[in-house]
């Protein structure tokens, strides 16, 4: 092996070392019944948390650990935050849970039901609170995500989901702090209902509730994230060769369906990324025979399967 293959094989191991070194947090906020739990789960293709019934049952923080493909997933979940009542003085405590659990967080998610035209004194109140306690830049990495969404008739589905958005966007910046800056929030909606998942409409709305998270995302906790899901990936294109489309049984995870312009999205993060640049720039070939230099053990099949998904899309 050269010198050349030795330097690109240590970058290897680097990224393979630095993705499972995290955690990747996501922070869920929303009244309970929105579907918080069904959506992440749905997410990352995984039953990490608890779906249970409508009505607010636990007061406090629930905090769910979960290793998906060695990558290691915390969801913070706050059903107490949204659905207590601001006289009875219980913010402040429910704050500080938020606070013992979350060092940093990768992914605020707000979430919303679709069919409910409101923002509340409840959201402004929450919102307001999370910009106080952990700071306005917490928005920086946060999607807005409406669940519901086949409740919404095919020709009002557009507006419906403008007009959602608008409302809380300009809810986040009528309690932010005056000269706050921070980028557009993405929003996007989805269905959980395993029914509306199995159509093509379902499908696409997995695919871009992935890709609105993936790209709000920071450059380290992209990674990790990519690779806890990459073996759920397929292209488009690899999709309509095959004869049948398969549909998730049973606890599978949903394939994640990558049409030309989400690929584009993930090239262009990569491209942003030091180490995946230069891992990218030796190409195909060498990095294959990099990684067939790694003992067994050091760089697992599902990390050396992403690596090479990643190459497939500067390849294709």
């Amino acid at each position: 092996m050269s010198e050349k293959q030795k330097k690109l094989k240590e970058t290897i191991i680097h990224l393979q070392e630095e993705a499972k070194s995290r955690t990747l947090t996501f922070l869920l906020i929303g009244r309970t019944g929105t579907g918080k739990s069904s959506t992440i789960n749905t997410l990352l293709g995984k039953k990490i948390a608890p779906v249970g019934s409508t009505e607010a049952v636990t007061r406090s923080v629930e905090v769910y650990q979960h290793e998906i493909h060695g990558m290691n997933i915390k969801i913070v979940d706050t059903p107490g935050l949204c659905d207590d009542l601001p006289e009875n003085g219980r913010d402040e405590v429910y704050m500080q849970m938020i606070k013992s659990e979350v060092s940093e967080v990768d992914c605020l998610c707000l979430v919303k039901k679709l069919d409910d035209p409101r923002i509340t004194g409840d959201d402004l109140r929450t919102i307001q609170l999370i910009s106080q306690v952990l700071g306005s830049q917490i928005w920086h990495h946060a999607v807005i995500v409406f669940t519901c969404a086949d409740t919404i008739p095919p020709e009002k589905f557009n507006e419906r989901l403008a007009v959602r958005t608008d409302l809380v966007r300009n809810a986040i910046k009528k309690v932010s702090p005056e000269g706050t800056r921070y980028r557009t929030i993405a929003a996007t909606a989805i269905s959980n209902h395993e029914a509306t998942l199995d159509t093509d409409k379902g499908e696409r709305w997995l695919t871009e509730l992935y890709i609105t998270i993936f790209n709000s995302l920071s450059r380290t906790s992209v990674i990790p994230f990519y690779f806890a899901t990459a073996p759920r990936l397929v292209t488009q294109k690899k999709k309509k060769k095959r004869k049948k489309n398969t549909h998730a049984k049973n606890d599978e995870a949903r394939e994640i369906v990558l049409r030309t312009e989400d690929e584009a999205v993930i090239k262009k993060k990569f491209k942003r990324h030091p180490i995946l640049r230069t891992i990218i720039k030796a190409g195909a070939v060498g990095v294959g025979t990099a990684i067939a230099g790694i003992p067994g053990g050091i760089l697992s099949g599902v990390i050396a399967a992403a690596i090479e998904s990643i190459m497939t899309l500067f390849t294709e």
